[in-house]
């Protein structure tokens, strides 16, 4: 299965409805893309607005936020 071209370097990423019915809203910015040839997985490395700094794959974005680009 091919993966979706990776969203670009500056990204926003704003907190979808699931976030604001459960639990603490948490916006983010892409910094760097993470491509894994072999497993054919894109993570993002992600600053947070919670102040933390984190890899998170392509499916967890896709399901936790609204892409802004």
């Amino acid at each position: 299965m091919e993966k979706p071209d990776p969203l670009p370097i500056g990204t926003l990423l704003l907190p979808n409805q699931y976030q604001v019915n459960n639990g603490n809203p948490t916006s983010g910015l892409i910094l760097q893309v993470l491509i894994d040839k072999k497993w054919n997985t894109v993570n993002y490395l992600v600053h947070l607005s919670n102040g933390i700094t984190r890899r998170i794959g392509d499916d967890v974005i896709r399901d936790l936020f609204m892409i802004v680009r």
